[in-house]
């Protein structure tokens, strides 16, 4: 029995050229069966591009041309042209594609899952990546040899047209990591974070977090922005860490710290330092509460604080705890081994 939207209407068998019921001896390997229907005057089709005995290797499509190029197992293609394959053959297994045009360039590449227009579209030259994720309308578009990504959000991780090479990405959001390259093991999340420029973004090892975070970002690597424009200048610095909205948003080269939040671009940071020069940077006032104690301190360390009315700097002096302190109410410094 066929149901629909009319009600419940009596099975029509499908035939074969005579007249006669098709069954499943009558399908055989590479053949297509093709199901005409008509629903509420509207005509549609459904394709299958194996045979009923498997001679597809344990694969499915369903679309026009969904996998007719593909000779590899146990694949899943829906939608049109979904994994058609490259021409001159697409032996890739274990593959999922969903949309229109979803893997349409696959050619070797196994254990993918494509997922929206387009999604994972495959370079010219054939896509022969494996275990990559590809979830959005142009997800992934110029996926070539690169391995284990995942990329999530309308053109998230696009790619240049050369190919994206780079492995072990996850990059998620509107444009994010969009013109990635042969980056590899970034981490980017948040509207055009990482969107890169058209010289691609080969950067390794990065996390950007936030809107437009990285958002300049090509060869740069060992970076970590998180905030809205964080980091948005740097281009090919290494090792620097932009923390709050729009912090260091203005820095480029390397090993910069930059810690602070504004709304607006240029501000400079409550906290700036230079990992490679040791240097720390506060612009801010600095408030010193008063302790209740002394520190303990060891041999080579100095410790500056406020006990009651005294400032106190303390050091160790080769076991000796030696203190310098201004009496704060008469504005006297004094000097002892015993503590004010």
């Amino acid at each position: 029995t066929v149901n629909g939207t009319g009600g419940a209407s009596p099975a029509i068998p499908i035939t074969k050229n005579g007249g006669q019921a098709l069954s499943r001896g009558d399908i055989q390997a590479d053949q297509i069966v093709a199901v005409v229907f008509n629903d509420e005057g509207t005509n549609g089709r459904f394709e299958l591009l194996a045979s009923l005995g498997g001679g597809y290797n344990g694969s499915t499509f369903y679309g026009f041309e969904s996998g007719k190029n593909s000779t590899g197992a146990s694949n899943v293609g829906i939608g049109y042209q979904a994994l058609l394959g490259k021409s001159t053959g697409s032996t890739g297994s274990s593959n999922t594609g969903i949309g229109y045009l979803a893997g349409n360039n696959l050619a070797n590449g196994g254990s993918n899952v494509f997922c929206g227009y387009q999604a994972g579209y495959g370079v010219s030259a054939g896509l022969t990546g494996s275990t990559n994720v590809c979830l959005g309308s142009e997800s992934g578009y110029n996926l070539s040899s690169g391995t284990s990504n995942v990329f999530c959000g309308y053109q998230a991780g696009y790619g240049l047209s050369t190919g994206i090479t780079g492995s072990n990405n996850v990059i998620g959001g509107y444009k994010a990591g969009y013109n990635l390259k042969n980056g590899s093991y970034n981490v980017f999340q948040g509207y055009q974070c990482a969107l890169g420029t058209a010289s691609g973004v080969s950067g390794s090892r990065n996390v950007g977090l936030g809107y437009e975070a990285l958002v300049g970002l090509t060869s740069g690597t060992d970076n970590i922005a998180i905030g809205r424009s964080a980091g948005a200048a740097l281009t090919t610095g290494d090792y620097n860490v932009f923390i709050g909205s729009y912090a260091g948003d203005t820095l480029t080269g390397n090993s910069k710290l930059a810690i602070h939040s504004s709304g607006s671009s240029g501000a400079t940071p409550l906290i700036y330092g230079e990992f490679d020069n040791r240097i720390i940077e506060f612009n801010a006032w600095q408030r010193l509460p008063d302790r209740s104690s002394h520190p303990s301190i060891s041999t080579g360390e100095a410790f500056s604080y406020v006990k009651g009315t005294y400032f106190v700097v303390a050091y160790n002096d080769s076991g000796t705890t030696k203190y310098t302190y201004l009496d704060l109410t008469s504005g006297t410094w004094s000097y002892s081994t015993t503590a004010p």
